[in-house]
């Protein structure tokens, strides 16, 4: 997260003179919920400064050119994770911002995205090199039957024998 508040340019030209290892920065673009995730818990989690987790709303890489939203970084904007209602107001709120954790209206659900005007000076989420995220393999979920699926499953068994046995 930097720690500069930006309006949206401001906060790309900032991201982008920011190298790590020699990769340039980027407003973060997000292409799945694993990613959108991630991202959510650095802003809500983070220990450097607990301020930054009190914040409304943080800038992201998506912006609107006559409503077709793209991402900074020029990968495909297949993923999205609007608020109820938004993206709003078509082209006078081209910046896509996310939803922190001390956002109080009800439509305003931490995690999810808003688009807002591009002049409102907010922190923002900074990415840096392989701009494909992946996640952390999740382990296999087991399943274990209900004991009332066991019961009617043996409940059928017994119905097919008694059946059978009639017949005979």
């Amino acid at each position: 997260v930097n720690v500069t508040r930006n309006n949206w340019q401001d906060g790309e030209n900032e991201a982008n003179s920011f190298s790590v290892d020699g990769f340039i920065g980027s407003l973060a673009s997000i292409t799945s919920q694993a990613e959108n995730s991630f991202i959510y818990n650095i802003i809500t989690n983070n220990i450097i400064d607990p301020l930054w987790a009190e914040q409304t709303q943080f800038l992201l890489g998506g912006n609107s050119n006559n409503g077709n939203w793209g991402w900074s970084t020029e990968e495909q904007f297949e993923y999205a994770n609007w608020s109820y209602g938004e993206p709003n107001n078509g082209n006078t709120e081209t910046a896509l911002t996310m939803w922190g954790a001390s956002s109080t209206h009800p439509d305003r659900i931490p995690g999810m995205w808003n688009n807002t005007t591009s002049s409102f000076g907010l922190y923002s989420v900074v990415e840096w090199g392989d701009v494909n995220f992946t996640p952390s393999p999740v382990p296999p979920v087991t399943t274990v039957p209900e004991p009332v699926t066991i019961f009617l499953f043996s409940l059928g068994l017994v119905g097919v024998g008694i059946r059978t046995s009639l017949k005979i």
